[in-house]
């Protein structure tokens, strides 16, 4: 999805679930995003501190991580008005997630679809904002 610009939106994709990772960022590059993914937050930290890359949206897979808040709260600093999207179980809690920017969420069971159909949503959103 581009931007007003026409550039490619930028996601980072965070599951240690290999396809979960694969399956949803091949259908955001489908759609036009410029997805990448990374199977932790740590990873997903160094890579985008390497890249000095900011993304729009910040999705993460919260059942296949094992979160770390100061690795969270570093990713925080590092995308500060990047939107995130938590995709979690439904007896799992995210509400102590401090985020500067907006929160959503999804909770699984959920599609690849759906996330991507969210990610789209977000992105409007987000775009009609700036």
């Amino acid at each position: 999805m581009p931007d007003e610009l026409g550039a490619a939106v930028p996601v980072v994709v965070i599951s240690a679930d290999w396809k979960t990772r694969t399956l949803l960022t091949a259908q955001l590059d489908h759609e036009g995003f410029e997805a990448f993914g990374v199977d932790s937050i740590p990873e997903a930290y160094n890579t985008l501190k390497r890249q000095e890359l900011i993304p729009a949206l910040v999705i993460i897979d919260t059942l296949s991580q094992d979160i770390k808040f100061a690795f969270l709260e570093l990713l925080a600093e590092l995308c500060a008005g990047a939107a995130l999207l938590l995709i979690s179980g439904a007896a799992d809690s995210t509400s102590s997630v401090t985020w500067p920017g907006n929160v959503f969420s999804l909770s699984k069971p959920v599609s690849i679809g759906q996330i991507a159909v969210k990610a789209a949503e977000i992105a409007r959103l987000s775009s009609k904002s700036l």
